[in-house]
Parts: C-alpha cells; sequence; structure tokens
C-alpha cells in the first residue's frame, strides 16, 4: 500500500482532458518529440502552436476588463441565433405552412420589428436580414459587456 503511493503519477492516455491548462502547457511545451512537417520540411503552423486567428481573438478579449464574459455573453446569443436559425430552415423545409419564424422573430427582438416592419419580400432576404440583425446584437452585447480597455503591459484599466 505504501509504494502505491510513492510512485509517481502516471501519464494521460492520448484521449483524456488534461485536469488544467497550465499543465498541460507545460507538458505540451516541453514535448521532446518534433514539430509534425509539412512536405517541404519545414514545421507547420498547427504543429508549431500557432494559430493566428486564435491569438488575435484571445489579445481582442483579454484587452478589456470584463473580455471575457462578454464573449461568452455574445457568442452564447450568437449561438442561440443561428440554433434558432437551423430549425426554421428545417422546418419550412419539411412542411408549407410554419409559424417557426416566429422564433426567430422573437430571439432577435428588438431589431427584428424593424425588418418586419420594412418592405422587405418574405423569404431569403427577410431571413438574411434577421440574420444580420441577430449578428448585429451580439456585437452590441460584446460592446456594452466588455468594459474598459486595459493597459497592454498592466492589469490595470486605461
Amino acid at each position: 500500500m505504501g509504494d502505491l503511493l510513492e510512485q509517481p503519477p502516471q501519464p494521460r492516455p492520448p484521449g483524456c482532458a488534461p485536469p488544467a491548462r497550465a499543465a498541460w502547457r507545460a507538458r505540451t511545451q516541453s514535448d521532446p518529440r518534433p514539430p509534425r512537417t509539412d512536405r517541404g520540411g519545414e514545421a507547420t503552423a498547427s504543429a508549431l502552436g500557432e494559430r493566428p486567428i486564435v491569438n488575435w481573438f484571445q489579445r481582442k478579449i483579454d484587452g478589456y476588463l470584463t473580455g471575457r464574459i462578454a464573449a461568452w455573453c455574445a457568442g452564447g446569443y450568437a449561438a442561440i441565433v443561428v440554433g434558432v436559425t437551423a430549425f426554421v430552415v428545417a422546418a419550412a423545409a419539411t412542411t408549407e405552412n410554419t409559424f417557426a419564424a416566429v422564433w426567430l422573430l422573437l430571439v432577435t427582438l428588438p431589431t427584428s420589428l424593424i425588418v418586419f416592419f420594412s418592405p422587405l419580400p418574405a423569404g431569403a432576404a427577410t431571413l438574411i436580414a434577421l440574420i444580420a440583425s441577430g449578428g448585429f446584437q451580439a456585437w452590441l452585447i460584446w460592446r456594452l459587456l466588455r468594459g474598459r480597455r486595459m493597459r497592454p503591459g498592466g492589469n490595470e484599466p486605461a
């Protein structure tokens, strides 16, 4: 029994999630294996851990006082709009007369009222306008919740 407690922990299997982000980064950054290469022999950007789009979003989110919370709220709202849009399209494809579009109108209120009272023809143009209004509202959520911009080197608001 005493021998079991003194043994070092076993490494996780490849498919298991790491216990903490810091431990995972420490383990992956000190990986003795050489990075994967493309056919020319140079290491690929994904093999080196360079993710320019993800890094850009990370810098953008971390540059504000409550950027992470704002990103989660805006992203969650945008995901709801996309999900309801998929439901509306699926319902419209399976049945002729459906009131499924009411859900998209309700999710995108109040900007959907502008689309509703506009002279757009019913159909794809209205659907695209409602999706755009949902994207606009997600952007507004981000702008309202992100807080003040942080100084580049410190943790204090600028």
